[in-house]
């Protein structure tokens, strides 16, 4: 393998494990969901090429308080499911992402989702109740900050 091909491929790896390390982190920001991805079938082969299905970010079930858990773990260390940013920042290295790139990607996202939210909740055709009880409950709830399991 030539030089250049191993910086090609170390490049694609990089792109692709910072992709996997948004996804991870958009699903601590936004509802989790009872039962992760791999559990749902929100994913299609079409022997050619995969793709996730439009309702891999719907949440089936309500947030009644602030504390909220994946399915499967986010780190090696058993039983670190919760919905919580510093599991994010923990994993970081597991992705070949130091903590300030996953700092980065985490504050990038957070912005994002900040911005968009009256846009995306008016192409929901939400309404002001429906916004009210969603923000700060199940989009962006405050325990994704705390630092505590």
């Amino acid at each position: 393998m030539t030089q250049r091909s191993r910086s090609l491929k170390h490049a694609t790896v990089s792109i692709w494990l910072r992709q996997v390390m948004r996804a991870i982190e958009m699903t601590v920001s936004t509802p989790p969901r009872a039962l992760a991805p791999t559990a749902t079938g929100t994913r299609w082969w079409d022997g050619a090429q995969l793709t996730l299905t439009p309702a891999y970010d719907l949440c089936p079930q309500l947030r009644s308080g602030e504390t909220a858990s994946h399915a499967l773990n986010l780190t090696r260390t058993p039983d670190e499911r919760a919905s919580q940013l510093r599991l994010c920042r923990k994993t970081a290295p597991d992705f070949l992402l130091s903590g300030r790139d996953a700092d980065l990607i985490i504050e990038a996202q957070l912005e994002v989702i900040s911005r968009e939210w009256d846009e995306a909740a008016d192409e929901a055709q939400l309404t002001k109740a429906e916004r009210n009880y969603l923000w700060r409950r199940q989009i962006l709830n405050p325990y994704i900050h705390y630092d505590q399991a």
